[in-house]
């Protein structure tokens, strides 16, 4: 919120239209600081994912040479490497101060809410509860959690056509703005400076968020 305060200040000491200046404050106070929050969280995501099945299939080894669950969640925090080591080792934490295998697999759980994370607390709870052979089942979690990472990357590269070209379509509007702006400064200027071209403006902007939201959730797939 700092940032965008700082921003529209910036931008009405430049000289610059209210109009700008509420498009800064908002940028910057909310729009920046949301995406990247966002993106981190799911570049996070996305690299547990990868090494969770790993991590699965070590659980299921340390078990089958006779290790007890806890040693095996301890294996796995110390050699797979980060996030996923770090959230078996909060779990250990957990079980240490007391909490049971379903609370840290919960409190896991709400720190990466990933389905496999959630496929994973099922299984050791169901276990725990009513026994079985829990090497078997998770060796089964792993080779769906493996089906599961390979139907997701039929599903990206078959999605990657429309999404090219939905970010191109995306991209025409300010690409024609900045090729007029360069070929005939004073045409286009009109929009800059003059209250009417304000408001054009800020309509073009409403149309593009909500046309570009209406292509994301086109191309965006749930799985």
């Amino acid at each position: 919120m700092l940032l965008g305060l700082v921003s529209g200040i910036g931008t009405l000491a430049a000289g610059q239209h209210y109009l700008f200046a509420s498009l800064a404050v908002f940028a910057c106070g909310f729009g920046i600081p949301r995406w990247v929050l966002g993106f981190l969280k799911k570049w996070r995501e996305k690299k547990f994912t990868r090494e969770f099945a790993t991590a699965i299939d070590m659980i299921v080894r340390s078990v089958k040479s006779g290790l007890p669950v806890n040693d095996a969640l301890k294996v796995v925090s110390t050699e797979v490497p980060q996030p996923v080591g770090g959230e078996f080792a909060l779990v250990l934490d957990n079980l240490k101060v007391g909490l049971t295998m379903e609370q840290a697999l919960t409190r896991m759980y709400e720190r990466m809410p990933t389905a496999e994370v959630n496929f994973f607390a099922i299984v050791m709870v169901i276990q725990q509860q009513a026994g079985g052979n829990l090497s078997e089942a998770l060796s089964n979690l792993s080779s769906v959690l493996r089906d599961r990472k390979r139907l997701v990357g039929r599903i990206k590269a078959m999605s990657s056509e429309a999404k090219t070209g939905a970010m191109i379509i995306g991209s025409l509007p300010p690409f024609v703005l900045g090729a007029t702006y360069i070929t005939n400064r004073d045409y286009i200027m009109l929009l800059f400076t003059t209250d009417l071209g304000n408001l054009m403006l800020l309509g073009c902007a409403i149309w593009m968020s909500l046309g570009v939201l209406m292509m994301k959730k086109m191309v965006s797939f749930q799985y």
